[in-house]
């Protein structure tokens, strides 16, 4: 059987508990790739946070799936597919949310832009490099969301 695609996942595939891509993971994608196999790299990250994790080497040879699907993105081909969450359902969401926790720690991607109702530190709990732009709930609204 021969195989043309390897499509990984991030954390707990590729990536080791310190967030890293071993040594050995790293030569095992680049020798399927050398065998003329495409390489996908399938999460439910960002954008940005795939590009902090990956060395370049890997960035430079793979497509991407961001955000559970709802962003695809294969730079050889020149491919480029955003699904968002329609403005109106957003704010129905957020709405929703709000009134079942008025103190829930909110967050919202859009298009690798990461936004929050309040101040957060990610950085310690989820790896973060930055933590989400603060803005309000009128603001947030407004936006179709790619992930919430």
């Amino acid at each position: 059987m021969k195989c043309s695609v390897v499509v990984l996942d991030l954390d707990g595939t590729l990536l080791n508990s310190s967030k890293q891509v071993s040594n050995r993971n790293l030569a095992a994608v680049l020798s399927c790739y050398s065998l003329g196999m495409r390489i996908i790299i399938a999460t439910a990250r960002p954008p940005r946070a795939v590009s902090w994790f990956l060395p370049r080497e890997l960035i430079e040879i793979s497509s991407f799936v961001y955000y559970n699907g709802a962003q695809v993105v294969c730079e050889k081909s020149n491919i480029e597919v955003y699904e968002s969450i329609s403005q109106p359902i957003t704010s129905e969401i957020l709405e929703y949310c709000l009134q079942q926790d008025s103190q829930i720690e909110l967050t919202m991607e859009f298009r690798d832009e990461w936004f929050s109702l309040r101040e957060l530190d990610y950085s310690n709990m989820m790896n973060a490099k930055e933590n989400p732009i603060v803005k309000s709930i009128e603001e947030l609204k407004q936006y179709a969301a790619t992930k919430i």
